[in-house]
């Protein structure tokens, strides 16, 4: 139903009276289509009592020409990627990129055109009636003369779906579900014949580090030239009967994603570069990073390992759901456990692996990452230590093999026996300044090599502060807790013992607890002359000198014995079938809930990212700060019911974005040829009309000097791509527009069909879509000797109504 939005209704005061009078038709009435039918009954409602020469009516008009609407902008289909088949597409040189999705980006914005129409609203004030000719066959209101032009947009922001929005909510979705992977993929690996067993899975990550060419496989013939990327879920795998399945994901699409997550793994062995771009933040931007920083998160710049998997996740759980979800998660731990029973670092965690190869000690948990992130530096932890172990056991071998040289005499000799063996010092590693024993002033002080401290993730924190507070406050439960606590300073006595024979108590505090080596004084008397005498030593801290210390009691059951013979603090072995246990038992709402603040802190970098490319930050930057201050809460708190608040903000994000590539797609193309020196006018009136556009669905903007300005150019030529030219009609506009087309810094287009004769040359526009006007006058009513009063009509028309509405005045003082 059309909309009524005028008024009936009479007014008087101060001895004037007005009706207000509407006339509303959906159709127009042909008599009354144009400005001289207008007239007509405009002077037939101020009255016929006055001599038409002695008032003068002024016309104001408002012609909107429609630029742009929906199906004009020829809106994107999208397409889906599960339906996509190898055997569509043609491989080239074994580009796989361009084959398989987007791995390395989280999709983004919306395939939907997000502004519905366009309009140009072209205005000329206060004309006379005697200057203006207005007919079907004739109308010299030309846009290009008016010089008040005023552009609207109506976009449908809302309609639209958003990529990264939806399929967060997908992923969110699969929080829900309890089973677990195992109970997804056993069955599945057991029953179907084109799955490995656990041994050759193993053996197929050990390819990945051993693969040497060929080609790897020609991609088994092209991966059958017939199966689908990936297959569906829901066809080719049923959780509950699995008889006759299948694992969804195609092998060649899995080997795809684990070459990029791992690769120095390179399986494929390709020589050609990925095409996929990743989307990158300047890393001199300190705002962001240092905001980012504040996320329980993972890498801060998306690039690492977990960031890189969770972005594979979130792509498989599109395509195939919990089953290839499943399968993925299934196939990354893998590969972690061949690592670790290879003893080759996980890449993509510290940063530089080679530099991490490098460093003498274990990097622990970083505590203010996620605990899925924790969970794998620790096994990253594990690998360092079975390397160093590995390190250690071949310098023995090779130090027995040197000491003890082959004997060639074929007689045996035989030495007797002294009585006394020499004590010899093990596991030194430098000298500690210039010190020396206390009790061997002649040997100096050695630091000894001694085991690391057990890094723990979070989980192993509280579960160890768990431990210690259940143990009570008797004193046999402080005995307890003080050993506990005391592991790692028995191993340091232990190997301080062994590099430093003969060393005291003393020795070891000077070492390892200088604070506790004080100065004091002691009063002495002279034998001589009886005098008090005060000097100066050291001795140990009055703490150290508690009966029943701790320090002394350990110092005194310690062993002599070097590092590498002692037990470990660290056992990287028994840690890291707790960490593969952990990861094989967790159900597919639990991986999600682990992944969560990873995929969130990838999503708002995509979001800064595509709004930094586009230079939108003074835009979205009230939307990130709030954005991040609550990613900060959520993922720290682990609170998974507030997550939708993020996807909101998101959304809100991909609005912008979408909307200002909408924008720039049709003022900024190839075709706008917009000089450089206007370039930043051209940009402020976009962003302006973005900022306008997201606060409402009509959002109009005032074009100063109309088609004589630089926006007016640019949306004179955005209606010539619009309308197709006619010949006879271009040389009537030439002289016309000859000097506008001088002013205008253009090159020139060989692609463009109308720019051999007539390029930048400004062509009148079509038939306007909705024409208005304005009639005013002043007149004496009801009779000739009455005061002058205003008089006004406004009229609307287009294709689907005629409106009329007057507001006509008269004097009731002199009637």
């Amino acid at each position: 139903m059309i909309e009524r939005d005028m008024y009936l209704g009479l007014c008087e005061g101060s001895a004037l009276k007005t009706h207000f009078q509407t006339v509303h038709f959906r159709y127009t009435p042909p008599q009354y289509s144009f400005l001289p039918g207008l007239l007509e009954i405009f002077k037939s409602k101020i009255g016929n009592h006055l001599n038409e020469s002695s008032y003068l009516i002024s016309v104001s008009v408002r012609f909107t020409y429609l630029i742009q609407e929906l199906d004009e902008m020829k809106e994107s289909k999208r397409v889906l990627i599960k339906d996509k088949s190898i055997q569509d597409i043609d491989i080239v040189d074994d580009r796989l990129e361009d084959i398989y999705p987007d791995i390395k980006n989280l999709p983004f914005g919306s395939d939907q055109e997000c502004i519905e129409s366009i309009y140009l609203a072209c205005i000329w004030s206060n004309l006379s009636e005697d200057i203006i000719v207005d007919s079907e066959s004739y109308n010299d209101l030309n846009p290009q003369h008016s010089n008040h032009w005023c552009i609207t947009i109506n976009n449908i922001l809302d309609k639209c779906e958003y990529k990264l929005s939806n399929c967060l909510n997908q992923y969110l979705n699969e929080l829900k579900k309890t089973i677990t992977v195992n109970q997804l993929m056993g069955q599945a690996n057991s029953n179907s014949s084109h799955d490995l067993n656990t041994e050759e899975l193993k053996h197929k990550s050990l390819q990945k580090l051993t693969s040497s060419g060929s080609a790897a496989r020609k991609l088994d013939q092209m991966y059958s030239m017939g199966s689908n990327i990936v297959e569906k879920a829901t066809n080719k795998m049923r959780i509950l009967n699995i008889n006759d399945t299948i694992l969804p994901i195609d092998k060649g699409f899995l080997d795809f994603i684990m070459d990029y997550l791992f690769p120095d793994a390179n399986l494929r062995q390709s020589n050609v570069s990925s095409n996929q771009v990743i989307n990158k933040v300047d890393s001199s931007d300190d705002f962001f990073f240092k905001k980012m920083s504040l996320l329980k998160a993972s890498s801060l710049k998306n690039d690492g390992l977990l960031n890189k998997f969770v972005i594979c996740l979130n792509l498989i759980n599109q395509l195939g759901k919990s089953a290839a979800l499943a399968q993925l998660w299934q196939e990354f731990v893998l590969e972690l456990r061949y690592r670790y029973d290879s003893a080759v670092l996980i890449p993509g965690l510290e940063g530089d692996l080679k530099k991490v190869q490098s460093e003498d000690s274990m990097k622990a948990p970083d505590l203010s990452r996620c605990l899925l992130h924790q969970k794998i530096q620790m096994l990253n932890c594990c690998i360092k230590k079975k390397l160093e172990r590995q390190q250690i056991e071949k310098e023995i071998e090779q130090q027995i093999k040197t000491e003890c040289p082959k004997n060639n005499s074929d007689e045996d000799e035989f030495f007797d026996c002294e009585d006394e063996q020499p004590v010899i010092a093990e596991g030194r590693f430098k000298q500690f300044g210039e010190l020396t024993l206390l009790r061997k002033p002649s040997e100096p002080l050695y630091v000894p090599k001694t085991q690391e401290p057990a890094p723990m993730t979070e989980d192993m924190l509280e579960q160890h502060a768990s431990v210690l507070l259940n143990l009570g406050n008797n004193d046999d439960a402080s005995l307890l807790r003080a050993k506990i606590q005391s592991a790692s300073l028995l191993s340091d006595m232990q190997a301080f013992k062994a590099a430093n024979p003969g060393c005291v108590l003393e020795d070891f505090v000077r070492w390892y607890s200088p604070r506790d080596w004080v100065q004091v004084e002691i009063k002495e008397t002279d034998s001589d002359s009886n005098e008090e005498k005060i000097t100066k030593k050291y001795d140990l801290s009055n703490r150290m000198k508690i009966p029943g210390n701790m320090w002394v009691e350990v110092w005194e059951n310690a062993k002599s014995v070097p590092v590498r013979r002692q037990k470990r603090l660290f056992d990287d072995t028994k840690e890291a079938e707790q960490i593969f246990e952990w990861l094989n038992s967790l159900s597919i709402g639990q991986i999600i809930e682990h992944t969560l603040p990873i995929i969130f802190y990838s999503s708002i970098y995509t979001c800064y990212a595509e709004a930094f490319n586009l230079e939108l930050s003074s835009i979205t930057e009230p939307i990130f700060e709030a954005m991040i201050d609550k990613a900060i809460k959520i993922t720290r708190n682990n609170d998974t019911n507030k997550y939708q608040d993020l996807v909101n903000y998101i959304k809100s994000f991909e609005q912008i974005v979408t909307l200002m590539k909408s924008l720039n797609a049709k003022f900024k193309n190839r075709k706008s040829k917009i000089a450089n020196a206007d370039m930043e006018e051209v940009e402020n009136f976009l962003k302006e009309l973005l900022k306008q556009s997201l606060d409402q669905e009509f959002c109009q903007i005032n074009i100063k000097n109309g088609a004589h300005s630089v926006i007016g150019l640019l949306i004179s030529r955005l209606c010539r791509k619009k309308n197709s030219i006619r010949k006879p009609k271009i040389s009537r506009y030439l002289n016309e527009y000859q000097s506008i087309k001088s002013s205008i810094d253009v090159s020139e287009d060989e692609e463009d069909e109308d720019a051999n004769n007539m390029n930048n040359v400004l062509l009148p526009f079509e038939k306007p879509f909705q024409r208005e006007y304005i009639l005013r006058s002043s007149v004496p009513r009801p009779a000739p000797y009455s005061r002058q009063s205003p008089q006004r009509m406004y009229c609307r028309i287009n294709n689907i109504e005629f409106k009329l509405a007057g507001a006509f005045t008269e004097d009731t003082m002199f009637f």
